[in-house]
């Protein structure tokens, strides 16, 4: 019997490993062809070739999400790749130093606001177009319970991974993606 997400491509960022790993590896069960995204190149080749001997379908996509550039060329490798996208996972992040932010250092504070929200921002709007094709198409940004009950040592990741208010600035227009944020 076909999956749920028979003929659907989905995006997981962060899926070497954790909650991306085990979202992949479900996709993938459901028929989804995954695309595996992350920095390490050995360890998405690892992920993909558990998926296809599950019968899954997977592509590795090295990215940087640090790195702009590398972003989008990501996004560009998957517009001439795919006609369209049907799911952007947006689950890699980064936690930060755990320090009070009266000591946070600068640039940790920068690096995880480029990995935790500019590159989730580039991905969505770099693959709109792509999720516009999509006849079902939706975009799911997860963080840690951190983002809504933050800790004096985990201030950086908390601010940056409050997607449950960005989310909600993705207002429903004919042919919306629906965006969902969960922590």
């Amino acid at each position: 019997m076909p999956g749920r997400l028979q003929n659907r491509s989905a995006l997981v960022t962060g899926a070497n490993r954790g909650i991306g790993l085990a979202i992949a590896k479900e996709f993938a069960k459901e028929g989804a062809t995954v695309l595996l995204a992350g920095r390490k190149k050995a360890a998405l080749d690892k992920v993909r070739k558990e998926i296809e001997a599950q019968g899954g379908k997977a592509q590795v996509c090295v990215v940087d999400l640090e790195k702009e550039k590398s972003v989008r060329a990501l996004a560009k490798a998957l517009k001439k790749k795919l006609k369209s996208l049907d799911i952007l996972i947006g689950n890699a992040a980064s936690l930060g130093a755990r320090v009070p932010l009266t000591k946070y250092p600068l640039d940790t504070w920068r690096q995880t606001f480029r990995i935790n929200v500019d590159a989730n921002l580039v991905l969505l709007q770099e693959l709109d177009a792509l999720l516009k094709k999509s006849a079902a198409p939706r975009v799911v940004m997860l963080s840690a319970r951190v983002a809504t009950q933050g800790k004096a040592t985990t201030g950086s990741y908390a601010v940056r991974r409050r997607w449950k208010r960005w989310s909600g600035s993705t207002s429903p227009r004919p042919g919306a993606r629906r965006c969902v944020s969960t922590s």
